[in-house]
């Protein structure tokens, strides 16, 4: 057998589907095999696997036992001359493997090869061809000289920028996304190294090859997609932490003496300087915006006030004392607005901040004309303060796009294409109708020379359709007559010019990464339900914390009835922490988005009641419907409904 192709896969069944789909390609005039180890995935990646490659061998481990530990555990079973260590989250083109086997044979001495490799918007990852780490790359590094110099062969010595990406050339440091070696350079290494969990592995492995006496070389020549992020979210401690701690044991294994010694404090003084960054950035995503956000407010509507004395009173303040009390009331009231409308959903969508600012300015105009007579001060403070808070607001979200500390929004209205023929495209279609992202859709490229009815134009004017139909989403359907190589080729051609999509001609979704640093997504058949989105559940939350809180106010509506009980009051309580829902389910299901335990189901009646009229089948498309059709009035008026059976729900035994 010619090559053996490893897999390890954890969590990611979508985009092992496209990766298998091309590797499939790839191997069809080949004598090859692919092994998937699968490190104890919760997304029933081995079920789904099963079902669509029941040619591939799958070891399914119980537990999570690293990057390193499953590639051996597939190495040792495998047959062919070559093996190649492939992540999941990528694409290959056909003649990928084919290249490599006629690079090894007209190179006796290359021990390990590597790839050109782009992210999923086009962008060459830097990682591809890599020297050995020193004390003197990584302070580089870690000052940010090698991200200024990028293409110095001083600065940027770690990432060998000095190097063309599309040439060839000998190099250090392969990295484990694609790993290619002859099988017995495997056994002479004996693989990876089981102390690495999941970093570090591919530059001890790269660095045992050469020891041996080998060479390990970058074809520039061979491009393959690794949409990379999938598997870990870069920007989390846990990631910081296990990436430092790799290149600790891969210093302490190789280096001896001073360096080692100067190595490891420089790593470790990286640890604390990246993790601090972390922090401060996770701290600033989750809590650190909606601070600055109720100071700008509050110092807007006080700015506006204190500049409305100066020049339109003549320096006479207002009369009203309550006035500071006033102001943080107000800046409350806006604040809670922006919560609700949204505007923590998409914090990087300049349209989405101007709606919640244009609604929170509204509502607190109309709460100013509800207050008495006695506390009003000036309808213009209120307006103008809402209007500039709204402006700085904005300043502020483009700020932290310049750093980098948010996502950049395309400003560009949704537009999306797909490249393929007739039944792809209808394929398509239906996925992103599951997305609610169809009426986004507005044609079909075809991938003939000549345009094609029902289409808006061929591949071969797809730049001009780029520039001319700003189009932000394109889908490519590979099929017969449309490949990977041809996808990559024209991913690699338009890098940043939109949002790009990969369907493979026998899978069942279609997945994208916009950038290495941000998780991908996948459009799968699996049905689209509204009580997931965001705002939804928001809302639902709020309407269950605002109607326990009127429960509360009210119980001695229901204290001289007979039956009252304390467990109105730890219901109530249970609602308010999040633990239960006013309105859930009819019955539990596994098959839908999870709600938490219920004192109603959506069509009214208290849980404990068995709904005798309705058989399980029934129930079933009932709940579908909730979890689909969901909107969060539905359980206010279904609230306001059964108003009367409150306290005989909440004092049940039976609530589960």
């Amino acid at each position: 057998m010619q090559l053996s192709i490893i897999i390890v896969n954890y969590n990611v069944k979508y985009f092992l589907e496209q990766c298998i789909c091309s590797v499939a390609k790839a191997i069809a005039h080949l004598q090859a095999e692919v092994i998937v180890v699968d490190n104890q995935s919760s997304d029933e990646s081995v079920a789904y696997l099963l079902q669509r490659f029941p040619w591939v061998q799958v070891i399914a481990n119980p537990h999570n036992v690293g990057f390193g530990k499953a590639n051996n555990q597939a190495a040792a079973l495998a047959k062919g001359r070559y093996i190649v260590y492939l992540n999941p989250d990528t694409i290959v083109p056909e003649d990928c493997f084919e290249q490599c086997l006629h690079f090894f044979a007209h190179h006796p001495q290359c021990g390990g090869l590597g790839v050109r490799m782009v992210d999923g918007a086009g962008h060459f990852l830097p990682e591809s061809k890599r020297a050995f780490p020193s004390p003197l790359t990584s302070l580089f590094k870690l000052m940010g000289l090698a991200a200024l110099f990028p293409k110095s062969a001083i600065f940027n010595q770690y990432a060998l920028g000095y190097l063309s990406e599309h040439d060839t050339h000998p190099v250090d440091v392969l990295a484990g996304a694609f790993m290619m070696l002859p099988a017995n350079v495997c056994q002479a290494t004996q693989g990876f190294d089981e102390a690495f969990f999941m970093y570090g592995e591919d530059i001890d492995l790269s660095y045992r090859i050469q020891q041996l006496g080998y060479q390990n070389y970058y074809l520039g020549s061979n491009t393959i997609i690794h949409f990379k992020g999938e598997s870990t979210k870069k920007g989390s401690l846990n990631y910081v932490w296990m990436f430092y701690e790799a290149m600790i044991v891969f210093v302490r294994k190789h280096y001896t003496g001073k360096k080692a010694k100067t190595f490891t404090l420089l790593i470790q003084a990286a640890i604390v300087a990246r993790a601090l960054i972390t922090i401060v950035k996770n701290l600033f995503g989750k809590v650190g915006l909606p601070f600055f956000d109720v100071s700008i407010v509050y110092l807007a509507i006080w700015g506006t006030e204190q500049g409305w004395i100066h020049w339109q009173r003549g320096d006479m303040p207002f009369f009203q004392p309550q006035l500071p009390a006033i102001l943080v009331g107000f800046s409350a009231l806006y604040f809670a607005t922006l919560v609700v409308t949204g505007v923590y959903d998409e914090i990087y969508k300049p349209t989405k901040t101007i709606a919640s600012c244009t609604a929170a300015v509204v509502v607190l105009m109309a709460a100013y004309s509800l207050l008495p007579e006695p506390l009003r001060f000036s309808r213009g403070v209120v307006l103008i303060g809402g209007i500039l808070a709204a402006a700085l607001m904005l300043l502020l979200r483009r700020l932290l796009q310049q750093l980098q500390w948010i996502p950049n929004h395309r400003i560009n209205n949704k537009k999306i294409v797909v490249i393929g023929n007739q039944d792809q495209y209808n394929y398509a279609l239906q996925l992103l109708q599951n997305a609610q992202l169809h009426n986004f859709v507005i044609g079909r490229i075809a991938v003939g020379t000549q345009q094609e009815p029902n289409s808006i134009g061929n591949i071969h004017n797809l730049s001009q359709l780029l520039q001319v139909g700003q189009i932000s989403d394109l889908v490519f359907c590979e099929g017969p007559a449309f490949s990977f190589q041809n996808i990559i080729q024209l991913i690699d051609a338009n890098t940043g010019a939109a949002h790009f999509r990969i369907m493979s001609a026998n899978s069942h979704c279609m997945v994208g990464s916009d950038s290495k640093a941000t998780i991908g997504e996948a459009f799968t058949p699996e049905v689209w339900f509204n009580i997931n989105q965001p705002f939804q559940k928001r809302r639902k939350r709020i309407t269950d914390i605002v109607f326990a809180l009127i429960a509360m106010l009210l119980f001695p509506l229901f204290v001289w009835r007979k039956h009252f009980s304390l467990r109105y009051f730890y219901h109530l309580g249970a609602i308010v922490w999040g633990a239960k829902s006013w309105i859930g389910y009819a019955q539990q299901q596994t098959n839908l988005p999870a709600l938490k335990p219920a004192i109603f189901t959506h069509f009214g009646q208290p849980v404990y009641t068995k709904p005798f009229h309705y058989n399980n089948e029934a129930l079933e498309k009932l709940d579908y419907l909730y979890a689909t059709e969901y909107h969060w009035l539905l359980d206010v008026k279904l609230l306001i409904k059964q108003f009367p059976n409150w306290h005989k729900a909440l004092c049940r035994k039976g609530i589960r």
